[in-house]
């Protein structure tokens, strides 16, 4: 492949949108377009597609250490550090389930100034919707 070439499949890349990135290339866009169809074009625009893909995509190792920086309280308010507990717990959920190993419940309560909320029945599966014992 010629540079001209690569260029405009780093042009094309920004939007996808063949005819702008021949403009931004002062290339014809006939041209451009007879381009994409040519076999190393397309393996070329595979090739940056998936590392492209994978610079944009979060892994799960990172994903879990945001979240657990997070449910640390690391730099959030409260109830990011909540939300982010609440989502550690739904995937260890997920992975003990996947592993094969007996499901546990987590239930993340912020404040329990409500007396209501003592009583609450936390078992599991829970309810569709929960209902609070009145006063």
């Amino acid at each position: 492949m010629t540079q001209k070439q690569k260029v405009f499949v780093s042009e094309y890349l920004l939007d996808r949108n063949a005819a702008a990135a021949a403009r931004r290339c002062s290339m014809d866009e006939r041209y451009a377009a007879r381009l994409l169809h040519k076999p190393e074009v397309k393996a070329y625009i595979e090739e940056r597609m998936t590392t492209l893909d994978a610079d944009r995509v979060m892994q799960a190792d990172e994903l879990l250490e945001l979240l657990s920086s997070l449910g640390r309280g690391v730099g959030c308010t409260r109830s990011v550090q909540l939300a982010a507990l609440s989502q550690l717990a739904k995937l260890h959920v997920i992975k003990s389930s996947l592993d094969g190993k007996e499901q546990t419940t987590v239930v993340i309560i912020d404040d329990i100034s409500d007396p209501r909320l003592l009583d609450y029945d936390f078992s599991y599966p829970p309810r569709k919707t929960p209902v609070l014992p009145n006063r």
